[in-house]
């Protein structure tokens, strides 16, 4: 729904009031939508609605494939999109193609947080099942993103506080820890999330990890503790960046 307010140039907000039965987060293939627009001034019953064309989507920074060999003879790939132009992007995903000698494969990266805030950077992370020959090359491509409106306030302002990484010895994995904290009076959220992701010296990706809150049932003003482990897959990890999300628990179709 979201995607499709951008397009026709109007607030996500217009759609969800035109069309109160549908859940934006519930949408299939089928579904279909009153788009609030105004026809031209003196316009007929069976004239085109004339739409203001829309902009090019704003376009974030894609660093060449980090792959990784894992022990079974798959390949693991990180994809690292810098969203440095325009505001938060929202569901990138990008198709990266392996050419090998044997074949080509191409398969759909997604990152592990669903925002992109404006001035961030998340890897982009897809698996190649092995066994893959030694000599291939990777290429990567953008196939999909959505401009976050900026009245969408479906995404909270999560703080961290009292945040922690240690490095092991050989700094192959760092030990993370912290405090989320919901903002208060908001909505409360459907899920929180926290991704680290570890680069070595030379700024590749070299490490990606996810966590989740196992609260059932999280509110506006919570402090959730968190701790986790992130691991290299090759080398040393110079530096981690951490990021958090937590969306608004938004009602199911047919539900007040």
């Amino acid at each position: 729904m979201y995607g499709i307010a951008w397009y026709y140039g109007i607030s996500p907000q217009a759609i969800m009031t035109a069309n109160p039965t549908v859940n934006p987060r519930l949408m299939g293939a089928g579904t279909r939508l009153l788009i609030p627009v105004t026809p031209v001034p003196g316009a007929t019953a069976t004239a085109t609605l004339a739409l203001t064309p829309t902009a090019t989507p704003p376009y974030a920074a894609l660093h060449n494939p980090d792959c990784y060999p894992d022990a079974s003879g798959g390949i693991w790939c990180f994809v690292l999109l810098e969203n440095d132009q325009g505001g938060p992007l929202e569901n990138v995903s990008a198709d990266v193609t392996l050419e090998s000698d044997e074949e080509t494969l191409t398969k759909v990266a997604v990152m592990p947080l669903n925002l992109l805030p404006s001035g961030a950077a998340l890897p982009l992370v897809v698996y190649f099942g092995g066994p893959i020959s030694e000599d291939y090359k990777v290429s990567a491509e953008v196939s999909f993103l959505l401009p976050v409106m900026p009245d969408d306030d479906r995404y909270l302002s999560v703080e961290l506080f009292d945040q922690s990484i240690e490095f092991s010895d050989n700094s192959q994995h760092a030990d993370i820890s912290g405090i989320a904290v919901l903002p208060e009076g908001a909505a409360d959220p459907a899920y929180l999330w926290i991704n680290a992701t570890g680069y070595d010296a030379d700024g590749r990706v070299v490490a990606v990890r996810k966590w989740e809150s196992l609260e059932e049932n999280l509110s506006a003003g919570d402090q959730i503790p968190f701790t986790f482990t992130l691991y290299s897959m090759v080398g040393e990890i110079d530096q981690v960046e951490i990021l958090a999300e937590a969306l608004v628990d938004l009602p199911r179709q047919g539900e007040d």
